[in-house]
């Protein structure tokens, strides 16, 4: 009898990186040969972040900032809406064909993989951590829990949330993580030392799986760069629409949320596409056909290396840098990490170098996995 494996993950955040890493994952684990389901878990805090419908996020915008709140309704929501839907369609197309969450979800599995994402980053759920992520719930004799791949990017460690890491850490059987710097933290403070790095999911998998995936490019027949804006990386829009007319090229713009800054911008300013709605089609598409790829995301400097693209890293020094940073870092790509004051100067990516150092650690991480499925 084929055994079970049920994923605990954000993957209803309506999030380029989010939805493709549990893809990534169940497409790889199915590859082993199991029987995989993302499990319908609700993270209520990242839900409310992320879900448009919540109108108690329009409520609470309306109190501090009436007069944007009023113009985000008029322009914003309705796309925001119209991209949330987008998510959900393809969440239920690649990911999970069930609707809805499950309040009781299935403790029968015979592995329980928890990762990969920020899943044990307070400030992301909800200020403290949450329980399901660090494997506190009761299966069936025999069964393992793995953590794969978990970022918790700038964590506080406070006596509670040591002492919290200490005990929790104990419920995995395997335990990794995605970031060396994290690892080496962990370690230090809660003394468990047999915490592994592994590469995120959409690393480790075969990267022709994302084919399957419909992919659209944003403007057939013209050359064009690519922003791929997170956080607060909105002060790079400038320099790269004045480089990108300098290549004569289009702008291209994706953002992590719906933003009428950049839509203003590219109203005043030719040659500028935003997608303000985009899915996982668009972005896929826009980084496959890109000249060069602009993005301080971890995910966005994942899939331009895995579509052998020119790629910058935009630096912002918020203290959110490590992921992608260590990313690049460890496949050997340097001086590929740009400031908003820097000049723009290309050089090349000796692709066939990245591959085999990605190799290396997709296979040490493939390792982790099998020794972890006892397969």
């Amino acid at each position: 009898m084929m055994k079970t494996i049920g994923i605990l993950t954000t993957y209803f955040a309506s999030n380029f990186g989010a939805a493709l890493q549990p893809y990534a994952m169940k497409k790889t684990l199915e590859q082993l040969g199991f029987d995989v389901e993302v499990i319908r878990y609700q993270q209520k805090a990242v839900w409310r972040h992320y879900n448009p419908f919540n109108l108690l996020n329009v409520r609470r915008c309306f109190r501090k900032n009436p007069i944007s709140t009023i113009i985000a309704l008029l322009w914003e929501y309705p796309l925001k809406c119209i991209k949330e839907l987008k998510f959900r369609k393809f969440i239920r197309t690649y990911i999970t064909m069930k609707r809805g969450f499950e309040k009781e979800w299935s403790k029968k599995k015979d592995f329980y993989f928890i990762g990969s994402d920020q899943l044990w980053r307070p400030q992301n759920t909800g200020g403290s951590f949450d329980d399901v992520y660090f494997g506190r719930f009761r299966v069936k004799p025999g069964a393992k829990k793995i953590s794969y791949a978990v970022s918790g990017e700038a964590l506080d460690y406070s006596d509670r949330n040591v002492n919290y890491l200490k005990e929790n850490l104990k419920n995995f059987d395997f335990i990794s993580v995605r970031e060396k710097k994290l690892a080496d933290e962990l370690m230090l403070h809660t003394g468990i030392d047999n915490i592994r790095v592994t590469v995120d999911p959409t690393l480790l998998c075969d990267p022709k799986i994302f084919d399957d995936i419909e992919q659209k490019h944003p403007c057939p027949g013209k050359k064009f760069i690519l922003f791929y804006q997170i956080r607060d990386s909105l002060q790079f829009l400038p320099k790269l629409y004045k480089y990108a007319r300098s290549m004569n090229a289009e702008l291209v713009v994706l953002s992590s949320y719906v933003n009428f800054r950049i839509k203003r911008f590219s109203i005043r300013n030719k040659h500028v596409f935003y997608f303000p709605d985009a899915c996982e089609d668009l972005f896929l598409g826009a980084i496959k056909n890109a000249e060069i790829v602009f993005t301080p995301s971890f995910h966005g400097n994942v899939f331009a290396i895995l579509n052998h693209k020119n790629v910058y890293d935009l630096v912002l020094d918020d203290g959110h840098d490590t992921r992608a940073n260590e990313l690049l870092n460890s496949l050997g790509i340097h001086n590929h990490f740009l400031r908003v004051d820097d000049e723009i100067q290309l050089s090349s990516i000796n692709y066939d170098d990245v591959e085999k150092r990605l190799a290396a650690v997709r296979n040490e991480s493939m390792m982790f996995v099998r020794k972890a499925l006892g397969v």
